[in-house]
């Protein structure tokens, strides 16, 4: 259950979806017999490769889940992913973690809404961004692909050109990403994160040696924290392509 300090936190920075030219056809997007956009097509192909292009968004949590999040029903109008709530969901009350980084997490919910990065009004960083009620657009080219975040008008690079990631990087909000393709799954590797961002909104914190390794195709998000978690853990999100016109 989460501290009832979070509840007012959701209830500030909850916002529906902002849609723009509601009414004019997306090209490109397969559609049916209706002419309404066929979500479940195989996707279009560019340069040989799966494109993900379009409008993204990650899937609230199931209704049973959402219910023992938010009791009172305060979750907002659109209800985020358990997983932007607490990365580590799905362990319930045995989180890996080590004694020292457990207490510092319940003394972090005492204080929550002084030191909460959303609660200051700092940009969210990865992965708590992807897994956020609010869209994402996603514009592929042949050497990168570009994320463009609604939440706080935000921007991401994933380089697949081919170069490396950097040895030192300087950290930000978003990192260095870099992606590579295993026939048609991409893989994507970031690294380069500040330790000032949190993996989530219940406090689960991180050192800049984090590494997150995500498979967009398969919904898949792999984050090693190194020196707060006991091991790696993989966590499983589930953004669905948005509907559009």
């Amino acid at each position: 259950m989460l501290p009832q300090r979070l509840f007012v936190l959701f209830a500030l920075f909850s916002t529906g979806t902002q849609a723009q030219w509601l009414n004019f056809p997306t090209p490109g997007i397969p559609r049916n017999r209706e002419g309404k956009p066929n979500l479940t097509a195989l996707a279009p192909r560019t340069s040989g490769k799966p494109d993900l292009s379009g409008l993204w968004q990650t899937d609230g949590p199931p209704p049973a889940v959402a219910a023992r999040l938010f009791p009172n029903g305060n979750g907002g109008d659109e209800i985020p992913s358990q997983y932007f709530i607490n990365i580590l969901y799905d362990f319930g009350p045995n989180e890996p973690l080590v004694p020292a980084v457990a207490a510092a997490l319940r003394q972090r919910a005492q204080d929550m809404a002084a030191i909460s990065p959303l609660a200051r009004c700092l940009p969210s960083g990865l992965p708590i961004v992807e897994v956020a009620s609010q869209p994402y657009k996603i514009i592929q080219t042949p050497g990168l692909i570009a994320m463009l975040y609604e939440r706080d008008t935000t921007f991401r690079q994933v380089y697949t050109d081919g170069r490396k990631l950097p040895i030192d990087p300087q950290p930000s909000w978003l990192g260095y990403s870099v992606g590579t393709w295993e026939g048609d799954t991409l893989v994507v590797d970031t690294v380069g994160l500040t330790d000032q961002s949190w993996l989530d909104a219940r406090g689960h914190t991180h050192s800049e040696q984090l590494k997150i390794v995500a498979v967009p195709a398969h919904h898949a998000l792999r984050v090693g924290t190194l020196n707060s978690i006991l091991r790696a853990v993989s966590r499983h999100r589930n953004p669905s392509l948005a509907s559009a016109v």
